[in-house]
């Protein structure tokens, strides 16, 4: 009865892991630290924030956005990541599961010269600054650290 048990759990502790699991590209990883604000664009680019509230909704998942195939950021339960991009019409997609099992969200972002845009994992659309400023006051900052050549192959 024990042996079993103890199977029973390595069983749903794999599938609980393996559920989450992403596609970050090998090699990437992420550090999480306190707030940051929010970044100011550069002269002639846009800055589009990424945030994800404290829900249950996918309570688990790590989610990877995505811009032409590579990644722009990660966003945990409680994190945000600030994207700096040159003007021009975008399709942002969202993607989590595991590798057998993705599930993909997109967004179109039409990034104006010296502008900030902020997308909220809840409703997976363009909010408002002062809502997104109220609902990222608390949240902590992820920043990519990519390694070279590093790229998602669909």
């Amino acid at each position: 009865m024990k042996r079993a048990l103890l199977l029973l759990l390595s069983l749903c502790i794999t599938v609980c892991l393996t559920g989450c699991a992403g596609t970050i590209a090998q090699g990437d990883s992420y550090n999480i630290s306190a707030n940051r604000g929010i970044l100011e664009p550069s002269e002639g680019k846009a800055v589009i924030c990424y945030y994800r509230i404290w829900r249950f909704h996918n309570g688990g998942a790590t989610f990877y956005v995505f811009k032409d195939n590579e990644i722009v950021g990660i966003a945990h339960r409680g994190t945000y990541f600030c994207h700096e991009t040159m003007p021009g019409e975008y399709s942002y997609y969202v993607e989590w599961g595991d590798i057998g099992d993705q599930t993909r969200t997109s967004t179109l972002i039409r990034a104006e010269a010296n502008k900030q845009y902020y997308i909220s994992f809840d409703v997976m659309k363009e909010v408002s600054k002062t809502l997104a400023l109220k609902e990222m006051h608390n949240l902590e900052y992820v920043e990519l650290i990519k390694t070279p050549a590093s790229k998602f192959n669909n």
